[in-house]
């Protein structure tokens, strides 16, 4: 009998992958080859596939992301839950929850910043952009422009605030509002609530997100046709712990995606999963006709 090589098996279900077939288990080369890459880790890129003219883009005036987590979510994990990663009108945006937001920026009561990461919080940011004028934070929360605390990011603006999340199911929404002159564009408002949470924590109303000034080519700003939803591992506790511990004692998590809203359309998840090389784990992604969802386990 002819035994065919563990890394011929590999090679072959990733270009299977590639090529769009199925959705198995995804394995990743990580600790036992000694490979890991540095953090950030994209546990997984959920690439959604829209309908539509890939020249413009989906026009909306209300976004709505609906994402649900099951399993850790605390302060030290440095883990983000981006709810949506793409572009507006070519403008590269996301927004979502991280567990340790880094309070570095600019607020509107001009409070005093710590310079730390505080805690679990909410995230919007956007690209091509590094004006504080285009950015509205929440009254509670704040604006971070370039700076050493963002020395990979280029020119961006990032809204953030604190948002003491857990897992469950959360909807963000973005809604459109003209922008007056000078500016020619929209301001984009984030709010975000829980709408499905374990029994010991009681939903609330909105939370605000803040506002973020887009340019757009018209009236309306328009969503590119393959956004991402994605997680990620962004840092860790301490320098002296190593990327392969770190590895070892990521737990089990799992993401349902459920259909994006555009202005009340739903369009049910029809994407695929991407998983970077070099990083822990893999996952498995099931569609769940019942609800047109689509849920992805990401598993040590």
């Amino acid at each position: 009998m002819r035994i065919v090589s563990p890394l011929l098996v590999r090679l072959f279900l990733a270009l299977w992958v590639l090529a769009g077939g199925g959705a198995p288990a995804l394995a990743r080369d990580g600790v036992e080859a000694g490979t890991l890459r540095p953090l950030p880790w994209h546990l997984v890129d959920y690439r959604h596939a829209l309908p539509g003219d890939s020249r413009t883009g989906l026009a909306f005036e209300t976004l709505a992301v609906t994402v649900e987590l099951q399993g850790q979510a605390r302060k030290g994990d440095f883990f983000y839950l981006a709810a949506l990663w793409g572009k507006i009108d070519g403008n590269g945006f996301y927004f979502g929850l991280q567990t340790d937001l880094h309070d570095g920026g600019q607020r509107p009561t001009g409070g005093k910043q710590s310079g730390r990461f505080q805690g679990p919080g909410l995230i919007f940011s956007r690209w091509g952009n590094s004006d504080p004028f285009n950015a509205h934070p929440p009254a509670d929360g704040w604006v971070v422009v370039p700076g050493p605390n963002t020395p990979y990011e280029g020119q961006t603006l990032s809204l953030r605030r604190p948002f003491d999340w857990q897992a469950g199911r959360y909807r963000f929404e973005l809604h459109s509002s003209p922008a007056e002159p000078p500016l020619r564009g929209v301001w984009l408002s984030l709010r975000v609530r829980p709408e499905s949470v374990s029994d010991s924590w009681t939903p609330d109303s909105w939370t605000d997100g803040g506002s973020l000034y887009f340019p757009t080519l018209g009236s309306r700003p328009h969503l590119d046709l393959h956004p991402v939803t994605f997680a990620e591992i962004y840092g860790r506790a301490s320098s002296t712990i190593s990327l392969e511990s770190l590895a070892s004692t990521l737990p089990r998590r799992a993401l349902t995606l459920f259909p994006l809203e555009l202005d009340g359309k739903a369009y049910p998840p029809d994407g695929k999963v991407s998983t970077p090389t070099g990083v822990p784990g893999y996952v498995n992604s099931t569609p769940l006709a019942t609800d047109k969802t689509v849920r992805l386990d990401l598993l040590p």
